[in-house]
């Protein structure tokens, strides 16, 4: 069973699909949380939303289980989307792995084929407050090789899950598994 999220300040909107909802809600802290699924047999959150939400909010729309419901398809390509922003850990070490992060890591590969000398005294540090010293051209090269394989890895199996009928839950971990083949990650949900 699902638990009722503790920080939720509105429900910005709900979709439902036959026996299943997608809300969009905004977090106490201000960010907008579009992956939240449950089932209308989860009573906690049924009653719940039900208090929670006015009618104007509810969008009724069908259901996932035709392959070409654009609305599982697009949340299936918005949270591959989040998962390329959060990035994955490379060498210990988590890396975003959104464009631009991908972009200044071609620019220090650029420098070091330009022979700028400037290319090795680049020092960088992660969202998570780590510092990198990134002073050889195979460092750089390690973290974008890493970068784009992973970038790679999300997209290829955002469109293979995108082709499931029914389309699962794609907020679920084991579906993102990049270590696993599409089969194997979903025999993990079960």
């Amino acid at each position: 069973m699902i638990n009722k999220p503790t920080d939720i300040e509105d429900v910005i909107s709900v979709v439902r699909s036959g026996e299943s909802y997608f809300a969009t809600l905004l977090l106490i802290s201000g960010e907008d949380v579009t992956h939240t699924w449950y089932s209308a047999e989860d009573t906690l959150w049924s009653g719940w939303l039900q208090q929670e939400i006015d009618e104007e909010r509810l969008e009724v729309t069908g259901d996932n289980t035709s392959n070409g419901s654009q609305l599982y398809r697009q949340i299936v390509s918005d949270e591959a989307e989040r998962r390329i922003e959060q990035g994955t850990q490379i060498n210990g070490t988590q890396f975003k792995t959104d464009q631009a992060s991908v972009s200044r890591l071609r620019e220090m590969l650029d420098g070091f084929g330009a022979g700028l000398p400037e290319a090795s005294q680049v020092k960088a540090c992660t969202a998570e407050g780590v510092l990198l010293v990134l002073d050889t051209q195979e460092k750089v090269q390690t973290l974008y090789h890493a970068a784009i394989k992973y970038r790679a890895g999300i997209v290829t199996r955002s469109a293979e899950i995108q082709q499931l009928d029914p389309i699962p839950d794609p907020s679920k971990d084991p579906l993102w598994d990049l270590t696993k083949t599409l089969p194997e990650a979903l025999a993990a949900l079960t």
